[in-house]
C-alpha cells in the first residue's frame, strides 16, 4: 500500500525587504487629501489673517494667513 504524505515537516525560512517612501507634501494642501483645490483655498480664506506660528496654513511662515499664503496656494493648484 502506498501512502502520499499530505504534509511536509520541512521548515522554510523567507525574507522580505521593503522600502517604505512617505508621501512628498504639497505646500498648499492644507486638507491633507494629495492635491490643492477649491477646498484648501476654502480653509485658507476662513482662516485669514494672524494666526499661531506653526499652523499648517500659515504656508509662508510669516504667522500670518494673507496674500502670499494664498499665491503659494495658487502655484502649486491642482
Amino acid at each position: 500500500m502506498n501512502i502520499k504524505r499530505l504534509y511536509s515537516t520541512d521548515i522554510q525560512l523567507y525574507s522580505m525587504v521593503t522600502n517604505i517612501v512617505p508621501a512628498v507634501a504639497i505646500v498648499g494642501d492644507v486638507d491633507g487629501n494629495g492635491i490643492v483645490n477649491g477646498a484648501d483655498l476654502g480653509i485658507l480664506l476662513a482662516v485669514w489673517g494672524p494666526i499661531t506660528c506653526g499652523s499648517v496654513y500659515d504656508l509662508t511662515g510669516d504667522c500670518m494667513v494673507d496674500g502670499f499664503d494664498l499665491a503659494t496656494l495658487l502655484s502649486n493648484w491642482g
